[in-house]
Parts: structure tokens; sequence; C-alpha cells
């Protein structure tokens, strides 16, 4: 079925290369990969060939959007021309005035991710900033105060995970009423020693889901590999892409990146991944174009290594990205699975 669609479901689109923060897990800091930002009237005929072809689930990332002074703008163009869209930021740069334009465009603010990863100055050391965390928090209050509800989202390591639960608290007491963490997605073997070693994070989802009892708060874990298996739990996303199962990089979703240039996944920055110009080409052509059909016909039957043999391969959020930056493979194990840092 997937072999056969004529476009992708959903857009990433990484509308800005600048960023105010270095955070230390994040891809897209990387100079080596930064490109140029396109105007505002460039960005919006790539908004209006996506609503043409009828692909209406965009997600607007970076860099940092709020950095573009035309986010609004460019928001209130994609609900004109009835693309859903959703925004990940870090919070920093949402003034009230800010806050307050952004509500006026119409977006539903439950599609707004703010990204804060500890109340202290854990958050500041992971995002490379001083005093990140006040500026952060700031930002969600600011929205909260103009009637939005937007969505916190934490990136989960070995030095914040014991500090999520009381985040978690700290973040409901000011009405956030939904809150994700997130599974690390490395590209670099010096990144696996950040994630959190198994025991560390299994009691943290326990505090977690007692929270989300107490108080009635979505809270969603999307823990890394293995960690389904090996706790009979539910707090990951059991089924991550419904129509996939797994990493949707080329089968449902693609990725463009701040310069048009358009790829499986904004994960994979390596120029044998990129499948054309948003600008120039196609959507047609990209979609059919010998990268991500590679990507498309992949299933986890094609997987090397212990991932492929493993029983839990189809229901799997195993990141194919991950496997490339460390194996230079696309199809070898995820190494942040905890099965087989088990075995």
């Amino acid at each position: 079925m997937l072999r056969n669609l004529e476009k992708p479901f959903h857009v990433s689109f990484e509308i800005t290369s600048k960023c105010d923060f270095n955070c230390n897990f994040c891809y897209a800091r990387l100079n080596s990969t930064r490109k140029r930002d396109l105007h505002t009237e460039q960005v919006k005929k790539i908004i209006k060939k996506l609503a043409d072809e009828r692909i209406y689930s965009l997600f607007l990332s970076g860099g940092e959007p709020f950095l573009r002074k035309d986010l609004e703008e460019l928001v209130e163009y994609s609900l004109d021309n009835k693309v859903n869209v959703s925004i990940s930021s870090n919070g920093a740069n949402i003034s009230k005035e800010r806050a307050k334009k952004l509500i006026e465009t119409g977006i539903d603010t439950k599609h707004v991710q703010l990204s804060i990863h500890s109340y202290d100055e854990v958050h500041d050391f992971l995002v490379g900033k001083p005093g990140a965390v006040k500026d952060c928090l700031t930002g969600l209050r600011n929205l909260i105060d103009f009637g939005g509800n937007p969505v916190v989202a934490a990136v989960v390591t070995k030095y914040n995970c014991e500090k999520l639960p009381e985040l978690a608290r700290r973040l409901i007491s000011m009405g956030v009423s939904h809150f994700r963490v997130l599974r690390l997605m490395v590209h670099s073997k010096e990144m696996l020693k950040m994630i959190p070693p198994f025991e560390m994070l299994r009691k943290t989802v326990e505090k977690l889901e007692k929270i989300e009892k107490e108080t009635g708060v979505e809270i969603a874990v999307h823990a890394p590999p293995g960690f389904v298996e090996m706790t009979k739990g539910r707090k990951q996303y059991e089924l991550v892409h419904p129509m996939c199962h797994t990493c949707s990089a080329g089968k449902i979703s693609i990725g463009i990146f701040s310069d048009g240039t358009v790829t499986p996944c904004l994960e994979l920055r390596d120029k044998k991944f990129e499948c054309g110009n948003i600008l120039t080409d196609s959507i047609k052509d990209i979609w059919n174009s010998k990268v991500m059909r590679y990507h498309r016909e992949i299933t986890p039957e094609d997987y090397a290594g212990k991932c492929g043999k493993c029983k839990s391969k189809w229901s799997c959020y195993s990141a194919r990205c991950s496997a490339y930056s460390i194996y230079n493979d696309f199809l070898a194990d995820d190494a942040t699975c905890y099965l087989l840092s088990k075995s």
C-alpha cells in the first residue's frame, strides 16, 4: 500500500536554520548542515504548493521559528489555505506581543509545542545558554495568559530524567495540560552516553504515570525502543505511525530544509538523501525520486543485525536516522534500543 502512495501525508518544514540556543542533542545546530533561509513569499509559495496537492499536515520547526518575524503571517497563510499547521519552539522569544499575535491567527495552540527540559540550570546546560529556562517559562506563561494551551515537551537524557516528575508538577501548576517526554535521537556515538539508564527511566515513568492519574493531565512518554518490551508498559508510541508502524521517513512524510531542499526526514542531513527542491521541483517528482522510493519500500524485514531478528520490529519506533548516524548504514541496528544494550 505505502509503495503506491501518490504523495506524502505530512511535511516537516525547517523554516529557519537560525537559533539562539545551542542544544547539545540537536542535529540542526551543526554549522556544516545549515542552509540559507527563504523569504516570506518563497515560503508562502511552498505552503500553497502543498495545499494545491492537498497535503494538509505541516509541522514548522527550525532552528527557532520565532526568530522569523513573519511566523504569524505564515501560520495565518497556512490556515487560510486549509493547511493544519503545528509549531515546535524553544519558547524563549514568545513575548506578550508575539503570543497575542499567534493566538490571533486562529491556530489551535494544542499544536504549539514548547521545549522545556528541566525547571532549573539543567535546562540551561542542555540548551547551551545560561538563564534560558527563565525565558522559556516566560514564553509559556505569555501563551497561557492569552488563552493558549500549548504542549510542553522535554527530551529525556540522563541529565534531566530524574527531574521530569517535578518539572511536570510545576508545569501543571502553571496550567499546562499536555506534557510529552521525547526520546533522544542520537547522531553520534558520543551521544549514546546521554541516554538515561533503563532503571532511571523506568522509575521516572512510574512517577509520571502517578502524576497523570492524580491530575488528569495528559503525559506521554515516547521512550527509546525496547522500553515497552522490558517493562510491559504502555508509555510509548505503541503504533507510532498507524499506516507504517515504524520510521515514517519517505513512507508517509518528508522534510524540507530552510532553503527548500527536500529529504525523507530532517534528521537525514547527508547530501545523499536530498531529493530535489520544493521551490523548483514538483511534489510528484520529489516523491517518486530514487531516494524516496528506497525509503518507501523498506520494511522491518529488511533490517540487518539484531533489529532484523527482533520479534517487536513491526511495532517498534526504530529510528533509521540513528542507525545511519552511528553505523553509516540505514538498515543497521538502532543503538538506542534498551534490548540491544541488555544483550
